[in-house]
């Protein structure tokens, strides 16, 4: 079964609870010789050893990290392809604003029919390099009121 999106947002108690595994499975990769070297194995309420890769655990500190600080999650396989919606929710914009970067060529995607699907490692790559952009900007804008006596 392949799902495009997960989207899982933490009920209250499922905080602390994230928190406190987040630091169980923070020390567990900590303590292993590498995060390529070896599975780590998970027995839940008396169930047979499930081997977890390490890579699987470093994406699961991640996620408690996120749920321990109340925030919801979203996984996106890396090669499927996503609904205007579902993308322009992922930015945080508009469809239509969304439309617009897949016109403009800013986002790669494909039409089905008359609709738009758009490749969630296009979408992410458009994320990252936004971002940096974003960052850059606040950084020159820092500077800015740094160097006329603002701060």
């Amino acid at each position: 079964m392949k799902r495009t999106l997960t989207v899982f947002v933490p009920e209250a108690g499922e905080v602390d609870l994230a928190r406190e595994a987040a630091v169980n499975v923070r020390s567990v990769l900590e303590a292993s010789d590498g995060p390529h070297h070896k599975a780590v194995s998970l027995a839940i309420d008396g169930s047979a050893d499930i081997l977890i890769p390490p890579s699987a655990l470093s994406l699961l500190v991640g996620v408690l990290d996120s749920l321990a600080e109340g925030e919801g999650v979203t996984l996106v396989p890396h090669e499927s392809e996503l609904t205007t919606q579902q993308a322009a929710d992922l930015l945080n914009v508009s469809r239509p604003y969304l439309v617009s970067l897949l016109e403009n060529g800013d986002i790669s995607f494909r039409v089905v029919g008359s609709h738009r699907r758009v490749h969630a490692s296009s979408l992410l790559a458009y994320k990252r390099k936004d971002d940096l952009v974003r960052k850059s900007a606040i950084n020159a804008l820092a500077a800015l009121t740094e160097e006329i006596g603002l701060t």
